[in-house]
C-alpha cells in the first residue's frame, strides 16, 4: 500500500489552520448594561429628586405657617387673659363704689353740722360721740381705698379733681379760693372732685400778705 504524501493538499473538510498573529485575532465587545442602566436611570432619579426637594419645601412653608399662627393665638390668649384679669381686678376695687359716694353724703352733713354748731356745745360729750361716729366711718372708708383729696387756698386749679362752682373775675391763672365740698379718690379714680371757688392767683397772693396760703379746707371736726 503506498503512503500518504505529505505535500499533498489537505482535504476540504478538514479545518482551517488558525493564525499565529495576534492583530487578526477576533475583537471580542462586551457591553456594561449595568452602565447603561445607570445613565437611562439618572434623569428618572434628578426628577425624582426635584420632586422631593418641592414637597420638603412646601411641607416647610406649611409646617413655618402653623407655628406662625399657634403662636399668634397663643399671644392673642396672654393678651386676653391679662385683660380678664386686670378687669377682675378692676370690679374687684371698685365695687364698693356706688355704697362709698352714698356714705359720702352722710359724712357731708355731719361736716355741715359741726360747721353751724354753736361753740359752747363742742365740748359735750354726745358731740364728741357724733364726731367719732364720722371718724369710724371716715376710717371704714379709708379701709376700702376711699381717701380724701387734699385742697388748700392757692393750689393752681385742675380739672380732675376740681370743679369750679363759683369764680372771682381776673386775669392770668386760676387757683382755689375756697373748698366748698371735700372730694374723694378710691385707690388711683376720683370718685368725687372737690368743688371750689376760684380766683385769680395774684390776688390770692396778694391777700395773704406775707402770712402764706390758708387751708381752704372749713373746720369739719366737732371734736376740740
Amino acid at each position: 500500500m503506498a503512503e500518504a504524501d505529505p505535500r499533498e493538499p489537505e482535504t476540504p473538510g478538514d479545518p482551517a489552520p488558525q493564525a499565529d498573529d495576534e492583530n487578526n485575532r477576533p475583537t471580542i465587545r462586551v457591553t456594561d448594561r449595568r452602565a447603561a442602566s445607570s445613565s437611562d436611570d439618572q434623569p428618572a432619579a434628578e426628577a425624582s429628586q426635584s420632586e422631593s426637594g418641592e414637597s420638603e419645601t412646601d411641607l416647610e412653608r406649611r409646617h413655618r405657617d402653623v407655628l406662625n399662627r399657634l403662636t399668634r393665638s397663643q399671644a392673642d390668649f396672654a393678651n386676653y387673659r391679662r385683660r380678664t384679669e386686670a378687669e377682675a381686678r378692676e370690679r374687684t376695687l371698685f365695687a364698693n363704689m356706688a355704697i362709698a359716694f352714698d356714705i359720702l353724703r352722710v359724712i357731708d352733713g355731719f361736716e355741715r353740722a359741726f360747721e353751724t354748731l354753736p361753740g359752747e356745745l363742742r365740748l359735750l360729750s354726745w358731740v364728741d360721740g357724733i364726731a367719732l361716729t364720722q371718724a369710724q366711718l371716715l376710717g371704714a372708708l379709708e379701709a376700702h381705698g376711699v381717701k380724701p383729696i387734699e385742697c388748700t387756698r392757692g393750689d393752681p386749679i385742675d380739672t380732675s379733681i376740681h370743679e369750679v362752682v363759683m369764680s372771682d373775675d381776673g386775669e392770668g391763672p386760676m387757683a382755689v379760693a375756697e373748698q366748698l365740698q371735700r372730694g374723694y379718690r378710691m385707690h388711683d379714680r376720683v370718685l368725687r372732685p372737690t368743688l371750689v371757688k376760684a380766683a385769680p392767683a395774684a390776688s390770692l397772693a396778694s391777700e395773704s400778705d406775707g402770712t402764706g396760703s390758708d387751708d381752704a379746707t372749713p373746720a369739719a371736726s366737732g371734736a376740740g
